[in-house]
């Protein structure tokens, strides 16, 4: 999950290395969803058809509710989720999830079931 916004310097230098592990691990089940914070959807969709991101970006207030929720507090902000929906890992560079994901789908977690139920969940 990417949390980022067009008007953000960082997020925009990120978005390359988050399209670059997309492309890299989209076959093994790898997807990315971005959650985009823009109040501008016209900025969005300029930046988007100027810019490669073949996954889903989800805008409006409910993105910014999720932001809230996750406990986002400044962008850009990616939280890698496993197959259980579980919060792996949280960073502010894709770089340093690149390991922890290429491990979530050589290793994949054992099922809900197995699992400790006080792990965080995404939702």
């Amino acid at each position: 999950v990417d949390f980022w916004a067009t008007w953000c310097g960082p997020c925009r230098r990120e978005m390359p290395h988050v399209r670059e592990l997309h492309q890299k691990l989209k076959e093994r089940g790898f997807d990315v969803v971005g959650v985009n914070l823009d109040q501008d959807e016209e900025a969005l969709a300029r930046y988007l058809e100027d810019n490669d991101a073949p996954w889903v970006n989800l805008v409006g207030e409910r993105s910014q509710e999720l932001a809230q929720q996750y406990g986002v507090r400044g962008i850009p902000t990616m939280i890698l989720v496993d197959q259980n929906g579980t919060i792996v890992a949280t960073s502010h560079q894709v770089g340093t999830l690149v390991e922890k994901a290429e491990k979530l789908l050589t290793n994949p977690p054992a099922a809900d079931g197995a699992k400790d139920a006080e792990q965080p969940k995404a939702n």
